[in-house]
């Protein structure tokens, strides 16, 4: 969902080269048979606290919501949300440390899950959707020797202290931005498919 940097394609609503990329990376995977995975320490902790995340969440909050399993999908996206709350989505997010950790709403990047969070908004028909940062205790296996300890422990800080969290809502105009640029990508996809399936004819004939 990256914008191209010349205006003329951002009026266009054109894909980045950001974009080119990551579809063309997905097709070849797809027609040679791979998959590409990307894993960090900060990824790692990320999925490995995300249960111990939602408890903080109900700890704090009062409520008693469990991981969510089911992906949904409709005629144009998919997405598998984290926490189907009654009135919202949830996404959770566990910075890599105190540091690290976006202390105030307005320090939530937001601009990176925008989209994300729509998708899920439109999947599952919720008028709002939440990002919240839960600062976790980070697993000690994954813990650099060069890095302190009490940047990744979180016991001497107040739980209500540990969770940060920003609320978007339901747009109908962004929802058809996604649409219109699903639209472009698959045109991109099919494009490339088809200079890889035909590069025979294209370059030896």
């Amino acid at each position: 969902m990256t914008n191209p940097r010349n205006k003329g394609d951002r009026e266009a609503g054109n894909l980045s080269q950001t974009a080119k990329s990551e579809i063309e990376k997905l097709v070849k995977e797809e027609l040679f048979g791979f998959k590409s995975f990307f894993s960090t320490k900060e990824t790692k902790k990320g999925i490995e606290c995300e249960d111990a995340a939602i408890e903080l969440y109900n700890s704090v909050f009062f409520t008693d919501y469990k991981k969510n399993t089911e992906r949904r999908t409709d005629e144009v996206i998919t997405g598998e949300c984290d926490v189907d709350a009654p009135d919202e989505i949830i996404d959770m997010k566990c910075p890599w440390s105190k540091k690290t950790f976006p202390a105030c709403p307005y320090n939530i990047p937001i601009k990176d899950y925008e989209m994300q969070l729509r998708g899920y908004m439109k999947l599952w028909d919720k008028p709002k959707a939440t990002v919240c940062y839960c600062l976790m205790d980070t697993p000690i296996h994954l813990i650099p020797n060069w890095e302190s300890d009490e940047l990744h422990e979180m016991g001497n800080v107040e739980e209500q202290l540990r969770i940060t969290k920003l609320t978007i809502y339901r747009d109908a105009e962004k929802e058809q931005m996604i649409i219109d640029k699903v639209n472009k990508a698959t045109e991109h996809a099919n494009w490339y498919r088809n200079e890889i399936l035909l590069k025979s004819e294209s370059y030896f004939q």
